[in-house]
């Protein structure tokens, strides 16, 4: 078995970079017979004008054998001298492959989309941090969900009331099965609940949201109460923050299992694939979801931490939409008509701090320019 590690693989645009693969594309069939692994480890690119000036991918592939070298690529890189014959004719494939991989078209129902950070965990409970948040609502659902405009909407719960000053009482949907065909229970609302302050090793715990809770009470199998230690009058709006669990999959499992799959069992409209840590994160549709269908069969998302990587990758048809556009490009963008733009107000604050903890501030002026 044969392992290499393929750095710079460059073409001056997309137009040659498309040349190559297809120039190669006759001596695919014979190639790919001795590929056995392709693991795309970056993407760098620059772009300029709303264009890709270089592109460049450094990918690593396992194979049986040496096959045969492919026109249309060059490599370049420290280990390069030091690989003989074989291993150069290796990663000349390599080349190809990666050309494949980035070119082909995306399957019927597959979207990709290219992320600017990748989450430190699937445990949704692990980590308050928005990557993580963003990708436990593709997997698990809430009490309360938020629209786009993050007003709250039914979800797990179908409404909600306060009884009195600390308590409010929460009718569960009723159907509702995990992705392991499990039915919910208010039994997994209280372990969730409860689960948000017990996550070992937690950089940002999500307890935030739960501190104001007191007790919870199982009514009956569709309702639950929750006592608060004083009146709360946003424990709903906390509640959509935590990520409902099933207690059997979950109940005893670490972080490392929710990372794997065993744990990863949620309500949401996608199943939880693989998580493959700086690479890919993959969900398949759930059909047996309860509420509208996702018209994908398969989700991919892809860290592209550099943002005129993603911008490329958008603009090369690796991806079908990126978030966090770069601000400088957005102009060109606008001019393109492949290309379509949505924007947003962001829910994030942030201002500048007026100087007002100091008797004299030396920022301050009056009309005739004096410190004032």
């Amino acid at each position: 078995m044969a392992v290499a590690r393929v750095s710079k693989i460059t073409a001056a645009s997309p137009k040659s970079f498309d040349t190559a693969v297809q120039e190669g594309l006759a001596r695919a069939s014979k190639t790919i017979r001795g590929i056995t692994g392709l693991h795309v480890i970056e993407q760098k690119a620059s772009v300029a004008k709303g264009k890709i000036a270089e592109y460049r991918v450094t990918m690593e592939v396992t194979c049986r054998r040496s096959v045969a070298s492919l026109p249309g690529f060059r490599q370049s890189g420290a280990k390069r001298k030091r690989q003989g014959r074989s291993m150069k004719r290796l990663i000349a494939a390599a080349g190809l492959l990666v050309g494949l991989a980035l070119s082909a078209a995306a399957p019927a129902q597959e979207l990709k989309i290219a992320v600017g950070a990748e989450p430190t965990s699937i445990d949704p409970l692990f980590h308050n941090l928005n990557p993580n948040l963003a990708i436990a609502r593709h997997i698990f659902d809430q009490l309360a969900a938020q629209d786009e405009k993050q007003h709250l909407q039914p979800s797990l719960a179908l409404s909600w009331k306060p009884l009195d000053d600390t308590t409010w009482e929460f009718k569960l949907r009723p159907g509702v099965t995990f992705h392991d065909g499990t039915p919910l229970t208010p039994e997994d609302i209280v372990f969730s609940i409860d689960r948000a302050d017990k996550v070992p090793n937690s950089p940002s715990a999500l307890s935030i949201y739960t501190k104001s809770v007191k007790e919870i009470i199982v009514v009956d199998p569709l309702t639950i109460r929750i006592k608060t230690v004083e009146p709360y009058p946003l424990l709903v709006e906390d509640l959509s923050n935590i990520a409902i669990q099933s207690k059997k999959a979950a109940e005893g499992k670490t972080t490392d299992d929710f990372n794997k799959g065993p744990a990863a069992i949620g309500t949401g409209p996608f199943k939880f694939v693989e998580w493959v840590p700086g690479n890919r994160i993959v969900f398949a549709r759930n059909d047996a979801y309860w509420g509208k269908k996702p018209y994908w069969k398969t989700v991919t998302i892809r860290p592209i931490t550099s943002a005129a990587s993603r911008l490329a990758a958008l603009l090369a048809g690796d991806v079908d939409f990126i978030e966090d556009v770069p601000t400088t490009d957005i102009k060109g963008l606008k001019d393109n008509p492949k290309v379509s733009l949505a924007q947003a107000v962001s829910n994030r604050v942030i201002y500048l701090h007026l100087d007002t903890d100091r008797a004299v501030t030396p920022f301050a002026f009056d009309k005739a320019g004096n410190r004032s």
